[in-house]
C-alpha cells in the first residue's frame, strides 16, 4: 500500500510541470502551397509583359491582398498566366500559362463567361481567361494539392457588364438581375468543382458594395442602387449556394461597413475619391489614407486591411479549433512515457531518485465544418 502512495505521488508531482506544455505545439495554416481564382481584385501580374513590373491593378509598387496572405504563410504568389498580343491593335492575343505560377487571378476575368471586361485590351478580352477557365487550367495539372489553402473571388465583371448592357439599353433591368444571379450559381458550382477535387482548405471572399466605390458614387442615385442592388443579388446567391459547403465564407460587405462606418479606425481619411486620377494599370505609387486607388480598385492601404482579416480569420479559427484536441493529444503521448518509466519503478524495485528523458508525438486533426476551415497541428 505504501508503495502504491509512493506511485501516486510521484504521477501527481509531474502533472503540472506536464500541463505547462501541453499546448505549446499548436500549429496552425501549415499549408502546402496557396493557390488564387478570381480578377482585377486578386490579379498580380498576369499583364506584366504587356505593361512591365507594375502589373498590379493600381497598387503599384505596392502589393495585392494575394501577395500578403502568400507571405504570411511564407508562400511566393506569382502569376499563372502572361498576356501576349502581336501589336497595339491587332486581334491576336490571348494569356499563355505558366506551371509554376499559383495565381490564377486575371484582371478582367468573369465567373463563367467570355469576353471578359478588360477595356484597356480589347482584343484581349475574347481569350479572358474566366474563374471556370482558371480552374480548368490549374486541374489539368495534375491532382489537386490536398495541402494548399484555396481562395476564390469573384463576379465584379459580372456586375459591371450587365449594369453597363442596362445603361445602354440593350439589357432591361430585370435581365440583369437575372444574369446576375447565374453568376452567382455559376460561382458556386466552381467552387465546388474544386472540393470535389480534394480542395480541403477553402475559402470564397463575397464582394463589397460597388455602388459604393469611388465610380459607384459618381453615378446618378438611380444607378448607383442599381449597381447596390445587383451587388446584393449576386452575394446573397453566392452565400445561398455555399451554406453548408465546408468552407470559409468572408462577407466583403460587414468587412467595408465596418470601414465605411469608422474610417480613421482602419487608417483610412478618404472613402468616396480615388487616389489617382489615372486608370487600371496605370496608377503608381497611390496614396496612403484613400481606400481606394482608381475608381473601382482597392488601395495598398485597402489590400492589407482585407488580407489581415482574412490571415487572422484563418489562424483565430484554426487555432481555437485545435486548442481542444492538442492538449488532449500531448497529455496523452506523455503520460504514455511517464506511466511506462512509473511502472519500471515498481516492477523492479527501483529506490532512490532518479532522471530519465523521453519523447513522443502527437499529431491532430480537424475537419472543416460550419464555415471553419480544417486544420492539421502536432505536438
Amino acid at each position: 500500500m505504501k508503495k502504491n502512495r509512493a506511485f501516486f505521488f510521484k504521477r501527481t508531482a509531474v502533472f503540472s510541470a506536464l500541463m505547462l506544455g501541453v499546448i505549446a505545439g499548436v500549429e496552425a495554416g501549415g499549408y502546402s502551397n496557396v493557390y488564387i481564382f478570381g480578377d482585377s481584385l486578386s490579379d498580380n501580374g498576369a499583364y506584366a509583359p504587356l505593361v512591365g513590373p507594375n502589373a498590379r491593378f493600381t497598387t503599384n509598387p505596392g502589393t495585392v491582398w494575394t501577395d500578403n496572405l502568400g507571405a504570411n504563410y511564407g508562400k511566393r504568389v506569382t502569376t499563372a498566366y502572361a498576356a501576349w498580343q502581336t501589336g497595339g491593335t491587332s486581334t491576336a492575343g490571348g494569356f499563355s500559362p505558366i506551371d509554376s505560377g499559383n495565381n490564377f487571378a486575371v484582371g478582367g476575368a468573369r465567373v463563367s463567361l467570355q469576353p471578359g471586361n478588360m477595356m484597356t485590351f480589347p482584343n484581349l478580352m475574347p481569350s479572358l481567361p474566366s474563374v471556370r477557365v482558371q480552374i480548368n487550367d490549374y486541374l489539368a495539372r495534375g491532382p489537386l494539392d490536398t495541402n494548399a489553402l484555396y481562395a476564390v473571388m469573384g463576379g465584379s465583371n459580372d456586375i459591371f457588364v450587365q449594369a453597363n448592357s442596362v445603361a445602354t439599353g440593350s439589357l432591361t433591368p430585370a435581365g440583369a438581375i437575372a444574369a446576375v444571379v447565374a453568376a452567382g450559381n455559376d460561382f458556386v458550382a466552381q467552387v465546388t468543382r474544386l472540393q470535389a477535387a480534394g480542395a480541403r482548405h477553402l475559402i470564397a471572399i463575397g464582394l463589397p458594395d460597388i455602388g459604393l466605390t469611388p465610380e459607384g458614387q459618381s453615378l446618378p442615385q438611380a444607378n448607383r442602387e442599381f449597381l447596390s442592388s445587383l451587388t446584393t443579388t449576386y452575394d446573397a446567391t453566392q452565400a445561398a449556394g455555399l451554406a453548408g459547403k465546408n468552407l470559409l465564407y468572408f462577407d466583403g460587405n460587414k468587412l467595408f461597413a465596418a470601414i465605411y462606418a469608422n474610417p480613421l479606425a482602419y487608417g483610412f481619411t478618404n472613402t468616396n475619391t480615388p487616389a489617382c486620377s489615372a486608370g487600371a494599370l496605370a496608377c503608381v505609387a497611390a496614396a496612403d489614407g484613400h481606400m481606394f486607388a482608381d475608381p473601382v480598385h482597392w488601395s495598398t492601404s485597402l489590400h492589407k486591411v482585407v488580407s489581415d482579416w482574412i490571415y487572422s480569420s484563418l489562424e483565430g479559427a484554426s487555432r481555437v479549433g485545435l486548442m481542444s484536441q492538442v492538449p488532449l493529444g500531448r497529455s496523452g503521448a506523455q503520460w504514455r512515457s511517464i506511466d511506462g518509466r512509473l511502472s519500471e519503478f515498481q516492477n523492479f524495485g527501483y529506490k532512490g531518485q532518479g532522471f530519465f528523458v523521453t519523447g513522443d508525438y502527437a499529431s491532430s486533426q480537424k475537419e472543416a465544418y460550419a464555415g471553419m476551415p480544417s486544420v492539421d497541428g502536432s505536438g
